[in-house]
């Protein structure tokens, strides 16, 4: 899947392989493991780190802007 910027970070895999990744145009993405886009998500400013995913299947990403975002399952 070609985000369009710069990916800084490593990605994270969903217990359903979703794939899960920030980059440097603000947008969080989750794509399908045959490489379809299944949603993203734009934030305020670029994104660096690394997504965590937690044992119920939510999504943590941190932004630039100084914030922690979280995206439910």
């Amino acid at each position: 899947y070609d985000t369009g910027d710069t990916i800084t970070s490593s990605v994270a895999t969903g217990s359903d392989g979703t794939i899960f990744v920030g980059s440097w145009n603000g947008n969080f993405y989750a794509i399908a493991p045959d490489g379809d886009l299944k949603w993203k998500q734009t934030l305020s400013r670029p994104i660096l780190s690394s997504p965590a995913i937690d044992s119920q299947g939510s999504v943590y990403i941190g932004c630039t802007d100084w914030k922690v975002y979280a995206f439910g399952k």
